[in-house]
C-alpha cells in the first residue's frame, strides 16, 4: 500500500511540474515598471510617451494611468476573441499596407536632392509682392485653333502669392513673353505663357525668410519628383483592366 503512495504521489508531483513548465511565466526584469494582469510593461514602452515636450512631474500619473486603459482595453479586446474577427483583419490590413505606402515614400523622397539656386530664392522672394499677368491654353489646342474654335483660353491676372504652387514654380522658370512651358493645372495639361509681371497695388502680406523660400521651393520639387517618380511605376507595370467585370 504503501509503495502504492509512493507511486501515485510521484506522477502527482512530475504532472505538476510538467503543467508548471508548460505555463506560460511572466518574468519580471529590471526593467518591467507596470504590471497588468501579468502582462508586464518595460520602461521602453514608456520612454516614448515620458520623452514629451514640456512634460512635467504632474502629468507623469496621467500618461502612466493611459497606458494601464490601453492595456487592459488590449486584453479586454482578447479575451472576446475581437482579434480574431474578419472586421478587425480587414482593418489591420489596411492599417499594414498604409503603413507600408507610406514608408516606402518617405524613403524615396529621402533619395531625392535639390538645392536651389541663390537667384531661384531671391526670385521667388521677390514675386511674393508681384502682380502677373499669364494665359493658359489647354495643350490639345494652339492659339489659333483655340480663336478659330471660339475656345477661349484662361487669363489670369492675381497675385503671385495667391497662385497654386504648380503655376509659382512654372512662373519661377519662365520669362515674360518667351516660349511657353506646359504643365498640368486643374482638369487637364496646359501651356503657360507670361504676359506681364509688375508691382502689385496691393502688395501681398507673405513674407519669407531665405530660408523659408528655399523650402517652399524644395518641397514643391520632391512633390513632383515624386508624382513623376509614380508614373514610371506605372508605365512600367504589367496592368489590366477588365471593364466588362467592374
Amino acid at each position: 500500500m504503501r509503495y502504492l503512495i509512493t507511486i501515485l504521489l510521484i506522477i502527482l508531483t512530475s504532472t505538476v511540474g510538467i503543467l508548471w513548465l508548460q505555463k506560460p511565466v511572466q518574468r519580471v526584469t529590471k526593467d518591467d515598471v507596470i504590471s497588468v494582469n501579468k502582462r508586464q510593461i518595460t520602461r521602453a514602452e514608456l520612454s516614448p510617451l515620458l520623452k514629451e515636450k514640456q512634460l512635467d512631474d504632474q502629468d507623469i500619473p496621467e500618461i502612466i494611468d493611459t497606458v494601464i486603459t490601453r492595456e487592459l482595453l488590449i486584453q479586454e479586446a482578447k479575451r472576446r476573441d475581437i482579434d480574431k474577427e474578419e472586421p478587425f483583419r480587414k482593418s489591420l490590413k489596411s492599417f499594414y499596407e498604409q503603413s507600408l505606402i507610406k514608408t516606402l515614400i518617405d524613403h524615396e523622397a529621402q533619395s531625392f536632392t535639390y538645392t536651389p539656386s541663390s537667384k531661384e530664392i531671391t526670385t521667388y522672394q521677390q514675386l511674393l509682392h508681384k502682380k502677373v499677368d499669364i494665359s493658359l491654353v489647354p495643350v490639345s489646342q494652339t492659339e489659333s485653333t483655340a480663336k478659330k474654335n471660339n475656345a477661349e483660353k484662361e487669363e489670369l491676372q492675381v497675385l503671385f502669392a495667391e497662385l497654386t504652387s504648380p503655376l509659382q514654380m512654372a512662373i519661377l522658370s519662365l520669362k515674360i513673353g518667351k516660349k511657353p512651358r506646359e504643365l498640368s493645372y486643374t482638369d487637364g495639361n496646359y501651356t503657360l505663357l507670361i504676359n506681364n509681371i509688375s508691382d502689385a497695388e496691393q502688395s501681398s502680406t507673405i513674407s519669407l525668410s531665405e530660408d523659408d523660400a528655399k523650402k517652399s521651393i524644395i518641397s514643391f520639387k520632391r512633390d513632383e519628383y515624386l508624382k513623376d517618380w509614380l508614373e514610371k511605376l506605372k508605365e512600367k507595370a504589367d496592368i489590366t483592366i477588365d471593364k466588362d467585370k467592374i
